[in-house]
């Protein structure tokens, strides 16, 4: 049975997410995150791996397995079956008439693709620099990150400005800065 942990900073994001969104906002939004984790969970399982802990972070969970599968490919694969999970859940949902439940677990499936330290997209991306690029894997996926964190957030402030929208964007991005250059 894996040790689950929540840090802080997970509870106060979840105080705030609660008081700021409606109710269906928050529990599409739990649907599509719990969906997401559930496919990692499910090819970690299948892969043979055993998962020693579970962290609950403010925009996702972090796994963290006993490492027993040392393959690319099903690290490759473990990585992408959130993604997959995601938009399997958006089709679904959409072809049931939940088109709320669908964007958001679309937005959060393409979002976790993105090549960030720390989203799906960045795990990814770490696995192909490894194996290319092994001594200078770490400083390519820093710069690969920070430019595209960049770029989020410099369009989260154009669309602020534009139609006070995309708030959120704008702290994850702030978010992701922080924790990818501490």
């Amino acid at each position: 049975m894996p040790f689950i942990k929540v840090s802080f900073f997970s509870y106060i994001v979840f105080f705030i997410f609660c008081m700021c969104c409606d109710l269906k906002t928050a529990v599409s939004v739990f649907i599509s995150v719990a969906v997401h984790e559930t496919g990692h969970i499910v090819f970690i399982l299948l892969s043979g791996d055993t998962i020693r802990e579970i962290r609950i972070d403010p925009f996702g969970l972090t796994i963290k397995r006993t490492g027993s599968i040392d393959s690319y490919k099903m690290n490759m694969i473990i990585y992408l079956a959130g993604p997959l999970f995601s938009f399997l859940l958006s089709a679904v949902s959409y072809l049931s008439g939940h088109t709320y439940i669908s964007e958001i677990s679309l937005f959060y499936g393409a979002m976790n693709l993105l090549p960030v330290s720390g989203f799906d997209g960045g795990k990814v991306l770490s696995l192909i620099l490894q194996k290319h690029l092994p001594f200078k894997y770490e400083a390519v996926l820093k710069a690969i990150s920070g430019s595209m964190i960049f770029i989020l957030w410099t369009a989260a402030v154009f669309v602020m400005l534009k139609s006070g929208d995309f708030v959120s964007l704008f702290f994850v991005c702030l978010y992701l800065f922080f924790v990818i250059f501490p």
